[in-house]
């Protein structure tokens, strides 16, 4: 600022500080381990067609888990914890395997016809009873006291608690409507 009656006295005006807003402790970051006690669901298995399937046509398999809250107790307040499946690891019982994003669904949920391929059904290649197990991968985010969804750091991995058996049968003789093909995989064939 200068002085209007005398223009050589000028002066620098520096603006008080404002008064700082008095700032939120932040959240502590809380682990995977830190919510050990909610306990999240874990996958049941289904297969189609239920409980049985034939050698080298797809047995389409489900691993149902579904993103669910959980209440609790966590750093000292009311708290719930969201669990949200980000992947499955299916275990066909006959020792192959397949990781997937998806639990699946069934056919008729994905438009599709019985014995149809989809991204979680396996061929047997041999008769006998499997038994199918599955896991689900879960992200989970929590808030205290109905506020903000914060992220949990890290991701757990969750069983199936109860296995699923599966009988796969030999077809060998079936009426159909047109001759097979040698090496056909079409129902019947």
């Amino acid at each position: 600022m200068c002085s209007i009656i005398y223009p050589k006295e000028c002066t620098i005006f520096v603006p008080p500080p404002a008064e700082a807003a008095e700032a939120l402790p932040a959240a502590p970051p809380v682990t995977i381990s830190d919510i050990a006690s909610f306990v999240p669901d874990a996958p049941t298995v289904t297969t189609e067609p239920g409980g049985w399937g034939i050698v080298k046509l797809h047995t389409n398999v489900i691993a149902n888990a579904a993103q669910h809250v959980r209440s609790g107790t966590l750093l000292g307040g009311s708290a719930e914890v969201n669990f949200i499946p980000l992947g499955y690891t299916i275990d066909y019982g006959d020792g192959e395997s397949t990781t997937t994003a998806t639990g699946g669904d069934s056919w008729a949920a994905l438009g599709l016809a019985e014995f149809s391929k989809t991204p979680t059904s396996h061929r047997y290649t041999t008769p006998g009873t499997n038994t199918i197990t599955a896991e689900v991968t879960y992200a989970a985010e929590y808030r205290v006291g109905g506020g903000a969804w914060l992220p949990v750091i890290g991701t757990l991995t969750v069983p199936t608690d109860t296995a699923h058996t599966i009988t796969i049968l030999r077809n060998s003789t079936v009426g159909v409507d047109k001759p097979c093909r040698p090496g056909s995989v079409a129902v019947g064939c």
